[in-house]
């Protein structure tokens, strides 16, 4: 006879979780900053041209301490615009070296590469989702909905 003794292995698991801060617009035209890093943001922003400016909260990140964050209601026609311009390092110009998008069914995915694609300091990452938006990379270039 046989007897197996199994001693139980635990292991430790880490679980982030990010909670979207809400932020609410008016009915005028909004500009609203990231300020605190790492945290997650759901932008409902309203009627009028609003913006939302990333800025630099961590200079070693891939995505400058910012963390994947949603605008609901994002919106060409009333000219929302999205402003990279502190986040994008030596811009040529040619913003598909820099940002792509995916088109997902709960909406369309933002991803930055701060460097461009042919650096190596910085590797492209998921920034924000336009829920329930399904434009083209050259829609939103054409309508100069990014500010770089």
């Amino acid at each position: 006879m046989y007897v197996v003794c199994l001693s139980p292995v635990w292991d430790k698991a880490q679980i982030e979780q990010h909670i979207a801060e809400p932020v609410f617009g008016t009915t005028g035209n909004d500009v609203i900053e990231t300020n605190i890093p790492n945290q997650s943001y759901s932008y409902i922003l309203g009627d009028g041209a609003d913006t939302v400016v990333f800025n630099i909260l961590d200079n070693t990140d891939n995505l400058g301490g910012n963390v994947k964050t949603e605008w609901t209601d994002f919106n060409l026609v009333e000219n929302d615009k999205i402003d990279f311009s502190q986040l994008l390092i030596n811009d040529s110009g040619d913003l598909q070296d820099y940002i792509t998008v995916k088109d997902t069914e709960a909406g369309l995915i933002i991803s930055v590469d701060r460097d461009g694609s042919s650096q190596s300091t910085y590797h492209s990452q998921e920034l924000i989702l336009l829920t329930g938006k399904h434009y083209t990379l050259e829609d939103l270039m054409a309508s100069n909905a990014f500010i770089h």
